[in-house]
C-alpha cells in the first residue's frame, strides 16, 4: 500500500531510508503487506522494516535549517519530507510502539478514524 510509509531501521534505532515501496526486500519470505501493520507477525520475518508512523519532535535551534533545506530528490519522489532530512545527513532517532495507527491519505480515510474513534472497527 503506497500510503503506508515504510521505514528501515539501523542498529542505533535510527532511520535510514523511508519509502512507500515494500523494503527491505527479503528473498527468503514472500512479502505480505500485512508484515508492516499486524504486530502479531514475527519480528524477524520483519527484518529491520516497520510501518511509520509520523509523529515529530525537533529542536528548536532545527527548525530554520529545516525549513532552509532544499527540496531533495528523493523527497520529491517518496513525497515523503523525512528523506530531506537524512539526505542532509541528520539522524532521525526512531522510537518503536507496539501500537498500529490508522493513516489519513485520502477522505475515505476519515470514516475509518471516526469508526475506530466509536469503537467500531
Amino acid at each position: 500500500d503506497p500510503d503506508i510509509c515504510k521505514v528501515v531501521v539501523d542498529n542505533a534505532g535510527c532511520a535510514l531510508y523511508f519509502t512507500r515501496a515494500p523494503i527491505p526486500y527479503n528473498r527468503d519470505f514472500d512479502y505480505i503487506e500485512e508484515t508492516y501493520s499486524d504486530p502479531k507477525i514475527n519480528l524477524n520475518k520483519r527484518i529491520l522494516g516497520f510501518k511509520h508512523i509520523g509523529i515529530y519532535a525537533y529542536k528548536k535551534s532545527f527548525l530554520p535549517q529545516f525549513i532552509n533545506m532544499k527540496v531533495s530528490k528523493l523527497e520529491n519522489s517518496e513525497k515523503l519530507e523525512q528523506l530531506r532530512i537524512l539526505e542532509n545527513r541528520y539522524l532521525i532517532q526512531l522510537v518503536e510502539t507496539k501500537q498500529n495507527s490508522i493513516g489519513v491519505d485520502r477522505p475515505e480515510d476519515i470514516d475509518k478514524v471516526i469508526k475506530a474513534m466509536n469503537g467500531k472497527n
